[in-house]
């Protein structure tokens, strides 16, 4: 059964939209339709957040956690919206080909502290950019102060996602992605219920066009810049990542209408949405702010020295997103951009190696996880891995040479 989506009762578009006129006449009918459902949201799980509701504190988690780890039918008188959830969960599309998803998972975990970097220094601002779409985050201040927690979760959840198989049922990239769609849902609920939620400005919280985006952010985006920055993809590989996430998003509860099958698609989807949101303010400035804050804790287990990774970070964010991108989100312009295009040729002449060792493939792919994982648990220390002596060499020599710089 597909997810069924619901309309709100406030008719009007959101004023978060900007530019309809702009984007009516360079995107079409696309604009009218992606207009439409900033409204909608995600019935099927809110309906097991309701259902939830209404147990004894406790229940409902253990009744999720049995049926992803055993399967609903061993759960004893599920409750009919956990079971509609799982029959949406487990139907899945035509166009779904398990290896096919696993060469984009590999594709993505091969390019390793890279892969971290696009995704940190350009998917997460990125999605803290839009102020409509940020508000859920902000209502607390919660990310603000926990950061480094919620950067971990985003990794954990590519890292799950990204593994060979790691979305088939009983996975942990399906159980994780299962998880984080009933949080959504459950933030929905105490945002509407706190009576504070603009919906004629914002739309609904966390609605199925902010979602589309994200698996844009996770797709075609770090395939854009991971390849700017000299990571090579063969066409397979990149048409892989956009099934792979597609797929993901399929999962969450968007609607088949907004997934992009395509990775022109994924860009136009990107576009379109970029050109009709406002820009960053100062709720995106200071969730960026604690990013970069964030990303020194998160490199100590890795890196020798962590003093580098801020202007790192600004350095590599503004490559990927432009100067004019990079200025709205706060990111300051760095003395270590004169060192990307050594970066850049490290990376090519890595993936030159790659790409002609017959076992280049099989040890990158090995490596990037080990990396991704060892980053995320907290275990990884930096002498080990190639890829992150790189980045640290590039990015201490120029903290030297600007520090002596300074004392001249």
């Amino acid at each position: 059964m597909s997810p069924t989506l619901s309309i709100s009762t406030v008719p009007e578009i959101p004023t978060r939209l900007v530019n309809l006129d702009r984007a009516r006449a360079t995107f079409g009918h696309r604009a009218d339709i992606l207009a439409g459902f900033l409204h909608r949201t995600d019935p099927l799980a809110e309906a097991v957040v309701q259902a939830f509701s209404e147990m004894a504190p406790g229940k409902g988690k253990r009744v999720l956690d049995r049926a992803l780890d055993e399967g609903i039918e061993r759960v004893p008188s599920p409750p009919r919206a956990l079971v509609a959830l799982f029959e949406q969960l487990h139907e899945t599309p035509f166009w779904v080909d398990p290896e096919q998803l696993a060469v984009g998972g590999r594709a993505m975990l091969r390019t390793g502290i890279f892969g971290l970097f696009a995704l940190g220094a350009g998917s997460l601002p990125l999605s803290y950019a839009t102020p409509a779409a940020n508000k859920p985050l902000t209502f607390s201040r919660r990310l603000v102060e926990m950061a480094p927690r919620r950067i971990l979760d985003t990794m954990r959840f590519h890292l799950h996602t990204c593994t060979p198989g790691g979305l088939a049922p009983g996975a942990d990239g399906f159980k994780t992605t299962v998880r984080v769609r009933l949080v959504h849902a459950q933030m929905r609920r105490l945002l509407l219920a706190s009576k504070g939620w603009n919906h004629a400005a914002w739309g609904a919280p966390i609605n199925q066009v902010d979602q589309a985006y994200a698996t844009v952010l996770f797709s075609a985006y770090p395939l854009g810049w991971l390849s700017k920055l000299g990571v090579h993809f063969t066409a397979d590989e990149r048409d892989a990542a956009i099934q792979l996430w597609r797929y993901s998003g399929h999962l969450m509860g968007v609607d088949a209408t907004l997934l992009p099958a395509t990775e022109a698609e994924a860009r136009r989807f990107g576009e379109l949405y970029e050109l009709t949101q406002e820009r960053p303010d100062d709720d995106a400035r200071a969730l960026v702010r604690a990013l970069v804050n964030a990303a020194p804790v998160l490199g100590q287990s890795y890196f020798g020295r962590t003093d580098w990774i801020p202007g790192a970070f600004s350095t590599l964010a503004r490559f990927f997103l432009g100067p004019q991108r990079a200025d709205d989100l706060g990111l300051p312009a760095s003395s270590y951009a004169a060192l990307t295009p050594l970066l850049r040729a490290a990376v090519v002449q890595t993936e030159a190696v790659r790409r002609v060792s017959p076992r280049g493939y099989d040890f990158a792919v090995r490596a990037g996880t080990a990396i991704e994982r060892g980053i995320v648990e907290g275990g990884l220390k930096g002498g080990d891995a190639k890829q992150g002596g790189i980045v640290e060499a590039l990015f201490g020599a120029g903290r030297r040479n600007a520090a002596r710089a300074e004392e001249s």
